[in-house]
């Protein structure tokens, strides 16, 4: 029986490294731009220190949420609007809405409060509401929405253009979210279509044909206009469009949308990177973005009429990116070369240089490398040399904003050959085969045996190379054969 020589079954090694960006945990801050009088812009003391989890602006004033559940107003009080009222005293709030003259509050226990004008009655709680959960609140021009638990909007003050008049098409329906415009209303389906009541003259409740067969995730009632989210993240609007507000920015094309916020003829829209947008009605600045969001990760925004405001929360969250085996084989033991790729999730806007690290010299890397402005990745090359046993190694990444990365892989050592002597026997006699390993391992190599013909058959036997030593011989076991054959014997050192 002749010996074919023997081929080496080793495992591929796959290098992947994922990094991981964390939230910074900070306290949360308010951002506030575009008109200055009143002092819409200026965030007051009260909020020094604490944690913001909610925000909302109106035409002349802006109401916060802390993480203690407490209200802090801030702007124009001429209707009492920005007065937290007593009954808030002794309660934990779990959502806010400002209103042209008034504001509302939702308590955790499913309870609502307004405070401020109450010309129309807006201030006063209505009888549908007793015994009521509610999950959401609204406020628009002195009217107000509130969506139950059961997932009903109830409506109450000014009810002129009907925008206080719950449509009969959400009869039936389960609605999961609520927007209050200037004189129009927003309902937002369990199915993901939106339902709009109210004025119509600007086509502000005329559900446009883009939305025909999308799923909408979020909704937001400006003046006369309107704004859907996709579940794609992708904003469409409709009604008013006098002050461009209804025209998607250039600035979001290949964004993710992640929240929106429709306000006086304008808008602001949060993205994926968190990151934000603003377009139309700009006479006070208000939309645009000031230099003071650079580089923060913005978790929240709120479009009023004539200002702005973000939440912050940390730094803004790096893209992630990968870096992993391309092409090749890592073999292990033998000297080897295999390419690996670095590749952002979008295209980074600037040179970008990543430093490459590996704890082990078995396995060599470039200091550095390099992806271009404009690209998504870079390639560099991966080189593993000999080792003499199983070889674990940690390959490093670093680059400026992101979390260093690790990525934990295994070497395994390579047998250098399989022989067997004499390398031609005869059937049913046993022949001696030998396995030599590259180096020498500081301990015990198993070394698992089979082979392509049934004609010899190990039946799971291994051979093991003592520690410090290079090799090691074993039995070749045959049954008899009519005519010459060619065996093939794999050997796989094993992983301990």
């Amino acid at each position: 029986m002749k010996h074919l020589l023997n081929r080496i079954n080793l495992r591929t090694i796959s290098v992947v490294l994922l990094f991981l960006i964390s939230l910074v945990s900070a306290s949360a801050q308010v951002y506030a731009w575009g008109a200055q009088f009143g002092g819409l812009t200026k965030i007051p003391s009260s909020l020094t220190g604490k944690t913001v989890t909610a925000i909302s602006a109106s035409i002349y004033h802006s109401l916060a949420l802390t993480s203690e559940g407490k209200v802090v107003a801030w702007g124009y009080n001429d209707k009492g609007q920005s007065t937290i009222p007593s009954s808030l005293t002794r309660k934990r709030v779990a959502a806010i809405s400002a209103g042209w003259y008034h504001s509302l509050a939702l308590t955790r226990d499913g309870k609502v409060v307004a405070w401020g004008d109450n010309s129309s009655g807006q201030s006063t709680i209505p009888d549908s509401l007793i015994g009521k959960t509610v999950t959401a609140i609204a406020a628009g021009d002195a009217y107000n929405l509130a969506l139950t638990s059961e997932g009903k909007v109830v409506a109450w003050g000014d009810n002129k253009d009907r925008r206080a008049t719950i449509p009969s098409s959400l009869t039936g329906k389960t609605v999961t979210a609520i927007a209050a415009g200037q004189t129009h209303s927003l309902a937002l389906t369990s199915e993901g279509k939106v339902v709009a009541w109210g004025a119509f003259w600007a086509g502000q409740t005329n559900i446009p044909s883009s939305l025909t067969g999308k799923t909408v995730t979020a909704i937001a009632a400006g003046q006369w206009h309107c704004l859907a989210l996709t579940s794609e993240g992708k904003v469409i609007g409709w009604g008013d469009g006098g002050e461009g507000q209804n025209t998607i920015p250039d600035s979001l094309t290949g964004k993710t949308v992640t929240a929106i916020s429709a306000g006086g003829g304008r808008n602001l829209a949060r993205t994926s990177e968190g990151k934000v947008v603003g377009w139309g009605d700009n006479r006070e600045g208000q939309s645009d973005i000031p230099d003071s969001l650079t580089g923060q990760n913005v978790v929240a925004v709120s479009a009023g009429y004539f200002h702005s405001l973000a939440l912050v929360r940390g730094p803004a969250p790096a893209p992630a990116f990968t870096i992993n085996e391309t092409s090749g084989t890592f073999t292990g033991g033998k000297a080897a070369t295999v390419t690996g790729t670095v590749t952002f999730a979008k295209a980074v806007n600037a040179d970008t240089t990543v430093t490459l690290s590996s704890s082990n010299d078995s396995v060599t890397v470039p200091e550095t490398v390099t992806v271009k402005s404009g690209a998504t990745s870079a390639t560099f090359t991966i080189t593993s040399s000999r080792v003499a046993s199983l070889t674990r190694v940690k390959l490093i990444a670093k680059t400026d904003g992101y979390k260093d990365a690790t990525s934990i892989f295994t070497v395994e050592p390579q047998l250098v050959a399989v022989t067997a002597t004499p390398s031609s026997f005869e059937g049913g006699t046993t022949g001696t085969g030998k396995v030599t390993l590259y180096v020498a391992s500081a301990t015990d190599t198993v070394v698992s045996l089979s082979s392509n013909d049934s004609h010899v058959n190990f039946n799971g036997a291994t051979v093991t190379i003592p520690a410090n030593q290079s090799s090691a011989t074993f039995n070749i076991p045959s049954t008899t054969v009519t005519a010459a054959t060619n065996v093939e014997i794999s050997a796989t050192p094993g992983i301990s």
